[in-house]
Formats: C-alpha cells, structure tokens, sequence
C-alpha cells in the first residue's frame, strides 16, 4: 500500500522546525548582512547609496521560498515512491 501525500496534516506540521531554522537563519543573516554591508560601504566610500531594507528582506524572502521547495520535492518524492521498490534493491 502506498503512502498518500495529501491525506496526512497541512505542510506546517512537517515543516514546522525546518521553518523555523531558516527564519532564524534569514533574520540573523540579513541583519549581520545588513550591518555589514553598510559598515563597509561607510569604510571605503565617503558618498555611497544607503543599503536598504527592502533588498535584505526580499532575500530573506527568497532564501526561505528555495528552502521550503526543496524540503517539499524531496518529502514529496519521498512520499510517492514505493517502499516495496527500495526494499528489491537490497
């Protein structure tokens, strides 16, 4: 019998700490890049364009986006594949 994807609980249960990880890497990373990014461009150039918030939280954005897609092809994959299959190649 095969396992069905879409009759166990709402992607946050399986993602919940996975989540969690990459918001706190992003929130942690776009500060400490934010802060530095700036202390640098204060260093080298006297004029320089002010670093934003908006690029930093789109990344973060983005970075979270690829995260929770590649969890969720590699579960899905798992979750459709036969486990009579893995068990012949042994």
């Amino acid at each position: 019998m095969r396992f069905s994807y879409f009759s166990v609980s709402p992607w946050l249960t399986y993602f919940h700490s996975f989540a969690v990880i990459l918001a706190v890497a992003a929130l942690l990373g776009g500060a400490g890049g934010f802060s530095l990014t700036d202390a640098l461009l204060n260093d080298l150039y006297v004029h320089h364009v002010p670093v934003g918030l908006l690029p930093v939280l789109l990344s973060g954005l983005l970075v979270f986006g690829v995260g929770i897609a590649a969890a969720s092809v590699s579960n899905l994959g798992a979750a459709r594949a036969n486990p009579m299959d893995s068990l012949k190649a042994e």
